[in-house]
């Protein structure tokens, strides 16, 4: 009598933990909790529209009335190190003469994979403009059925800069991410690979990958950041520091850690080329190893001094 009834219990025992693993999947793969703050699955009327991408990809086609503001276009290259953000001033009239007013909603998108789009956010974010990413980007809205459209958009009256600027409190420089090393209250987070990060990354740095926080580009889901973030001690109320192989890299780690709920969340205003010249506190430092000076986002990588 024992075995029929020890095989039974033992069937369900099984069947209750394939339900409760298939409960948990469903859970871990939802959507991030502020989805609707961050991410869009359809544009709103009155919305702006801009489009991220390059122009080869917006002459294909793009969103019918959208402007295009690639993300490049918000940094200077000019620069012995290139990459590093543009001043208030240029921005603003970057903003100002596709017509956008500091009042505007936003929709932001690129071509789905999250090179550009987290970029644009950031920044618009930064200047205090009210954005949020389309989810899966163009290639989402092409197979929603949408029309693309190959004519140019025209240039939308130009409004006034205004008294624009980038707030700190998203957007940091190199003295205060150095100041970061030494306050234990600040995550100091590394969004690079973590091939980059063991070769060398800024004293007290942790690990969260743009690359491991949203694999595909787009959407984050629980699953992939849960792996990410509780290792390495970061909560809804912890204050977290970001930077990466270049901005665009760094982005997309702030847009995951947003949509994950954490707020208070900051980004070195630059690429890592230049804190690793910076000669800011280093760990695993390997003699002589490139640093590279731009992510996949923006084409080959590209290797600079230590």
């Amino acid at each position: 009598m024992n075995g029929p009834w020890q095989k039974l219990v033992g069937l369900v025992l099984a069947v209750a933990l394939v339900a409760a693993a298939a409960s948990g999947l469903w859970r871990l793969n939802r959507p991030f909790p502020d989805y609707d703050q961050w991410f869009v699955a359809q544009i709103s009327d009155g919305a702006m529209v801009i489009d991220a991408r390059g122009s080869l990809s917006y002459s294909r086609g793009h969103i019918p009335g959208a402007p295009r503001l690639w993300s490049r276009d918000f940094l200077s290259y000019s620069a012995a190190l290139p990459g590093i953000l543009k001043t208030s001033e240029e921005i603003s009239a970057i903003l100002s003469a596709i017509g956008l007013a500091p009042d505007q909603e936003v929709v932001v998108y690129d071509q789905g994979t999250g090179a550009d789009a987290p970029l644009v956010a950031l920044v618009l974010t930064s200047m205090g403009v009210s954005v949020r990413v389309l989810d899966g980007g163009f290639d989402a809205w092409l197979a929603a059925g949408g029309t693309p459209s190959k004519d140019p958009v025209a240039p939308a009256a130009a409004v006034s800069p205004g008294d624009w600027a980038i707030e700190q409190t998203t957007l940091v420089s190199t003295e205060i991410v150095q100041g970061a090393q030494s306050n234990e209250a600040i995550v100091l987070a590394d969004a690079r690979g973590e091939i980059d990060f063991a070769i060398g990354h800024l004293e007290m740095a942790v690990s969260v990958s743009a690359g491991q926080m949203a694999p595909s580009g787009a959407l984050p889901r629980w699953s992939e950041a849960a792996w990410v973030v509780d290792p390495v001690g970061v909560l809804a109320e912890t204050s977290v520091m970001v930077y990466g192989t270049d901005l665009a890299e760094a982005a997309r780690t702030w847009l995951s850690l947003r949509a994950y709920g954490i707020d208070n969340v900051t980004v070195f205003a630059g690429p890592f080329q230049v804190l690793a010249t910076a000669g800011l506190p280093m760990e695993v430092p390997v003699a002589g190893a490139p640093v590279r000076a731009s992510s996949v986002c923006f084409g080959a990588p590209v290797a600079g001094p230590r």
